[in-house]
């Protein structure tokens, strides 16, 4: 899969450190086949009790791996962060500041993957992708 890069000639005019970490975070999560290996890797991992769930059900059990999945997505992209030297706050910063970039690239891109990455994390998203 071609990795997708913010670097075009409006952005380049951007040496904000925010605007580095950004486009190093956009670049990771492409190369990471847009966390869909890790959501498939945790599935399979844990098949027995998602499919012991009934479909549109909501029990503890599936409230339980919810909460799994969650903290393994933080990990995983809590080690990106610790590889880059930042915490969660400077990145929240970093997200904050290029959604108000000039650049219309730049927002799009930051808004997709962090849509993308908070959906993942809502419980609703988890129940309908591994359940329903």
């Amino acid at each position: 899969m071609p990795v997708i890069s913010l670097r075009h000639k409006a952005s380049c005019e951007d040496t904000r450190p925010s605007r580095q970490l950004c486009e190093l975070f956009s670049e990771w999560h492409w190369e990471n086949n847009c966390f869909h290996d890790h959501v498939v890797a945790f599935a399979l991992e844990d098949s027995e009790e998602l499919l012991a769930a009934p479909p549109r059900e909501h029990s503890h059990a599936v409230h339980e791996l919810h909460k799994q999945f969650s903290a393994s997505l933080e990990e995983f992209v809590g080690r990106f962060l610790e590889e880059q030297g930042v915490s969660q706050e400077q990145f929240s910063v970093a997200l904050r500041e290029q959604q108000e970039s000039g650049d219309i690239c730049t927002r799009m891109t930051v808004d997709v993957v962090t849509d993308e990455l908070l959906s993942l994390m809502e419980y609703s998203s988890f129940h309908k992708v591994m359940i329903d």
